[in-house]
């Protein structure tokens, strides 16, 4: 069967559209998409041993990336009602140069006494993407802090 897609059997190299059934959704190491394309039943029944083991990987990928962005999503949830970093100014350098990332600066203010828990800071100018910038660079100071109580913990023994 031709097709338009340029896709190709990687048993025998024919064009066609019919790909594993098993790992269509795969991801390949760079997250991409991975679909294996086969002929027919034939030449799937050919390589079975040699993919079934890449099959695995692309799922299992797939779903380790599914769990990192619900992680990344709940780490930022959690940043928005209980964040501890009381912001009071945020300034932003534009890239001069196309392929820099913009740099976000963060001003922190004073906490009243007994004060630990403060509210996001919805009054500053923050685009959605700078708001989901600043909620991420939270929730890794958060993964450091715990890492390294972790690592305490270790070192003592418990």
């Amino acid at each position: 069967m031709a097709t338009s897609d340029g896709h190709h059997c990687v048993v025998c190299n024919k064009d066609t559209d019919n790909t594993c059934a098993e790992c269509t959704e795969g991801l390949d190491i760079d997250l991409q998409p991975a679909p294996t394309y086969y002929c027919g039943r034939s030449c799937r029944r050919a390589d079975t041993k040699k993919h079934k083991t890449l099959c695995k990987l692309a799922n299992d990928r797939k779903v380790l990336r599914d769990a990192a962005i619900l992680l990344h999503n709940i780490f930022k949830a959690i940043r928005l009602h209980a964040f501890d970093v009381k912001i009071v100014q945020v300034a932003i350098d534009k890239a001069e140069v196309e392929g820099e990332i913009d740099k976000l600066h963060l001003y922190e203010g004073k906490y009243e006494k007994g004060e630990t828990i403060v509210d996001f800071p919805e009054g500053l100018s923050l685009s959605h993407e700078d708001r989901q910038a600043l909620l991420t660079w939270c929730a890794c100071s958060d993964a450091l802090f715990t890492m390294s109580k972790m690592v305490e913990s270790a070192l003592k023994g418990q």
